[in-house]
Order: C-alpha cells, then structure tokens, then sequence
C-alpha cells in the first residue's frame, strides 16, 4: 500500500466515524439521501475510474447525489423555500413532482429516449437503474434524458 492509499484510508476513515456514522448526518438532507439510497457502505463506484467521458461521469454523478438541475432540488435554496408539493415539472401532464424517480423512471414526454437504450432503461426501480454494471450506456442515458429535457424546456418558454 502506498502513501496515496494510507492518506486516502485515513480520510475516509475520519469521515466515516466523522461524520457518516455521526449525528453530523442528520442536518445533511443530502448526504442522508445519499447514504440511505445510492450508497450505504461508503464505497468506490467503478464509474469513476471506468469511463473516461467526463461528461457521462459527470451525469451519473449528479444524479446520484443529487446535485442535478430537477426541480426537486432547484426551489431549496429560494427565500422562502419552495414546498415540496409546488416542485411540479411544469410541463409534464402527471403534475407529479420532478424528482429522480419521475424523471428518469415515469416522465411520458421522454419515453423516446428510453427506447434509443431499451436494455438499460427497462426497469422500474431506480437504484436498479442507477446501478447497471454498463456505465457507458447509463452515462449516454442520462445526457439523452437532460438534453431532451434542456429542449422542452427551451421550448416551452
């Protein structure tokens, strides 16, 4: 084991009794989520060092933490904060709020970009989705997903 690894060890070692088995973790809605749902034991995901597109690493994680432009996530920051229940995608005929699940699971309008990758994109379960083993595809399904997204957006304004 080298010096980078004893350092990397150390780091993660302190966070992990820190922070992510601490009561530090109860006021990070974030790191909750993350800990809770994409990754409960703190480990490496592959992705990172597998691809080398930076912009399918950057999708996948995004999405994965939760750091992504849904509106889910974009009224927490407003004065006051937007309810919940008021971070309904606009546009989608559900009126269902536009979280992870709904985007990339349930939006009808983007039902085409499933079909471009049917093999990665039918399942109903979102960890499932976000945990296929061919990150590649997953990576190309998430920037299909966002730029149509980003086009009816456009569009719609």
């Amino acid at each position: 084991m080298g010096i980078k690894d004893s350092i990397k060890d150390a780091i993660t070692s302190n966070f992990k009794d820190n922070v992510w088995n601490g009561k530090e973790l109860e006021g990070k809605r974030k790191l909750r989520h993350y800990k809770k749902v994409i990754n409960t034991t703190l480990e490496n995901h592959n992705y990172l060092s597998m691809l080398t597109n930076t912009k399918k690493k950057m999708n996948i994680s995004r999405i994965k933490t939760n750091f992504h432009e849904l509106q889910s996530d974009t009224g927490q920051w407003s004065t006051p904060k937007t309810p919940w229940d008021d971070k309904i995608y606009h546009i989608s005929d559900t009126k269902k709020v536009e979280d992870k699940n709904h985007f990339l699971l349930d939006y009808s309008a983007l039902a085409n970009v499933h079909s471009q990758l049917p093999i990665i994109s039918h399942t109903s379960n979102l960890l499932d989705l976000l945990s296929q083993p061919n990150y590649s595809d997953l990576g190309s399904l998430l920037s299909l997903l966002l730029n149509q997204r980003n086009k009816i957006l456009k569009n719609d304004s």
